[in-house]
């Protein structure tokens, strides 16, 4: 749970994540000396492809929990934002064109492939016999990790190939219109008060959650805590969450039991 600068408190939902599916662009050449490097050098070539993946992302597309989630964006918005957000299906263009500008809404809506390490030579006057970059892809609910890897091939040129190195796909995300999520959102409600705003989400990185697929026909990710400054920044220095956060999860959980039985 988070208070934005608005006042608004959100109780932020998790209906799915996206899974990390990690691949490899990778060619083997001959090398040789940077003082006679041709034409062409497969670095130059491996740049080439990470340009045309960049240039050609995944399409934009509208899941039933991205519809759920811009619709909960549109409580906290007024104006052209609230319109937009509140009818996602009809303004779509509209939607894409916000997404452009914003990089958490743009990552919402498709899977995407980024570049993030590159590997060549290890002097500077050497042309690499051996050159890799790597691709951490997280990958939208409902697309697999074989498809992307289709995709990635079709903009590979100059004799780049492209492996997976790791990952699994992801788990199908839950719907926001569920009668499980409405319990809930329900038991939230009771908990923190009807002012507080409940957000399906779509978590933009892996959880664990895909380990429970095989034993639960829902999965929502929500820890009941209310967090504030007084929080330690995620997976940085003094990471921490205060004590006196602890009982709200506790009597979230233990509501969350009565309801589900009653």
């Amino acid at each position: 749970m988070t208070t934005d600068d608005k006042g608004h408190r959100i109780a932020h939902v998790g209906l799915g994540d996206k899974s990390q599916i990690v691949y490899e662009l990778y060619k083997d050449g001959t090398g040789g000396h940077s003082s006679v490097p041709g034409l062409h050098t497969d670095m130059g070539a491996l740049a080439r492809c990470i340009v045309a993946l960049e240039d050609h992302p995944r399409p934009y597309k509208l899941t039933d929990l991205s519809r759920g989630r811009l619709k909960g964006m549109a409580k906290l918005e007024t104006g052209d934002k609230q319109r937009i957000f509140s009818d996602p299906d009809r303004y779509w263009d509209e939607v894409c064109e916000l997404a452009r500008q914003d990089a958490r809404l743009d990552a919402l809506l498709y899977t995407t492939i980024c570049v993030t390490m590159a590997q060549g030579a290890q002097q500077p006057n050497v042309i690499p016999a051996h050159v890799s970059a790597t691709i951490s892809a997280r990958v939208l609910p409902g697309e697999t990790g074989d498809e992307i890897l289709a995709y990635i091939q079709q903009h590979l040129t100059g004799g780049i190939q492209v492996r997976r190195v790791s990952g699994i796909d992801p788990v199908n995300a839950d719907t926001p219109d569920s009668e499980k999520f409405r319990l809930v959102e329900q038991t939230i409600h009771d908990v923190y008060g009807d002012d507080v705003i409940v957000m399906p989400e779509l978590m933009l990185f892996a959880t664990d959650s895909r380990y429970y697929k095989d034993i639960a026909r829902h999965i929502f990710l929500f820890s009941g805590y209310e967090q504030d400054d007084t929080w330690g920044p995620m997976h940085g220095v003094n990471e921490r969450i205060p004590a006196a956060t602890l009982p709200g999860s506790r009597n979230f959980f233990r509501r969350l039991m009565e309801n589900y039985n009653a």
